[in-house]
């Protein structure tokens, strides 16, 4: 057992042992920040799938290439490529001893916003990422015949894309040419051109053909949040559509408690307020498959009431009869009509019946 020095001895050891165990990193930082063989010599950019990689590699070397590592910061990063407009967040490793290591978190865009008729790309959060205004060409310049993409370009896009997701490129062959079709071919450049035509806005940007358009009554800018609240309702929907959907809106409407998407097919989904928003995609998923199971084109599919969504064209459905058995005939059971209507007459003794032998 020890002795109660001994034990004393120990406790006064503690925070010396603590201390020498804090002054580690910090004597390793400060030496390592001094040395030169910590100097960065690489710079290695992942994660970027809308943000260019090498460019943003370029200004990350252009910043901080020869810098020493240990002073590198997570906010001088992002500070160095402000510029890229679809970056979010960036996250710096070091690999020592010189590659700087950075991963790139970007925005997701899901909406082409119409605002003060002026065109910007939408994140999913609401951030307003860039002003894609097409610029207006001077009268007389050979670009004013080609600022605007002809109907039949467009036409030919929508047409080109299936009208939903099937689940096999031969069932959505074999689908039928109902009503839908005459839409198909429209309706991308309808849902667009109305969007445009009808608020005097620009030329319709590049990016509206592959994003689904929004329109805003409130004016925004780059950089901020969107701040309607229509428009943050159609992002929350854009947002909970699966990814295969989102990419045939091709616009989403607003109105007072209702919110109706119209894909590029033409088919109109009328989804009502953004609640129970999971549990209206179960059941838009139900109808479209019930449409695909009778190779039938849906016109219109409503799920503002999940639990009793509607479509059109109705489809009419086919109850199989079961082959009668000899025992459930109904011929065994019921009289037949004579029998029905003829009273039942006695028996008349004939002559051959009275006579005796």
């Amino acid at each position: 057992m020890k002795s109660p020095s001994a034990r004393r001895r120990r406790w006064r050891l503690l925070p010396l042992v603590s201390l020498l165990i804090l002054l580690v990193p910090l004597v390793t930082y400060e030496l390592g920040s001094r040395a030169s063989a910590f100097d960065v010599q690489r710079v290695v950019v992942v994660g970027a799938q809308r943000v260019s990689a090498a460019k943003a590699a370029a200004a990350l070397r252009a910043r901080f290439l020869h810098h020493n590592l240990f002073a590198v910061k997570a906010a001088d990063v992002a500070h160095a490529l402000a510029t890229f407009p679809y970056l979010a967040d960036v996250q710096v490793d070091r690999e020592f001893p010189n590659t700087l290591r950075v991963r790139l978190v970007e925005y997701r865009p899901v909406a082409c916003l119409l605002a003060a008729k002026r065109w910007y790309i939408v994140a999913d959060n609401g951030k307003v990422l860039v002003d894609v205004t097409p610029k207006r060409p001077r009268p007389g310049s050979e670009s004013t015949k080609t600022t605007a993409a002809p109907p039949s370009e467009v036409s030919a896009t929508a047409s080109a894309s299936p009208s939903l997701s099937s689940p096999s490129p031969a069932s959505s062959a074999s689908q039928p040419a109902t009503g839908s079709s005459a839409l198909g071919a429209t309706g991308a450049s309808s849902a667009a051109g109305q969007a445009a035509t009808a608020t005097g806005a620009t030329a319709l940007p590049a990016q509206a053909r592959r994003l689904p358009i929004v329109r805003s009554t409130v004016p925004v800018r780059v950089g901020g949040i969107v701040s309607d609240a229509g428009v943050r309702d159609a992002l929350a929907l854009l947002g909970a559509l699966p990814t295969s959907l989102r990419a045939q809106v091709a616009e989403v409407k607003q109105a007072p408690e209702s919110l109706l998407a119209v894909l590029r097919s033409g088919l109109r989904i009328e989804f009502g307020t953004t609640t129970q928003l999971r549990v209206k995609m179960v059941a838009l998923d139900a109808v479209l498959g019930a449409y695909y199971r009778h190779h039938v084109a849906p016109t219109y599919i409503d799920v503002s009431l999940p639990n009793r969504p509607l479509g059109m064209p109705i489809l009419v459905t086919t109850t199989a009869t079961l082959p009668a058995t000899p025992a459930a005939s109904p011929s065994s059971h019921t009289p037949s009509p004579s029998s029905q209507t003829s009273p039942p007459s006695s028996p008349t003794p004939s002559t051959s019946s009275t006579s005796q032998p």
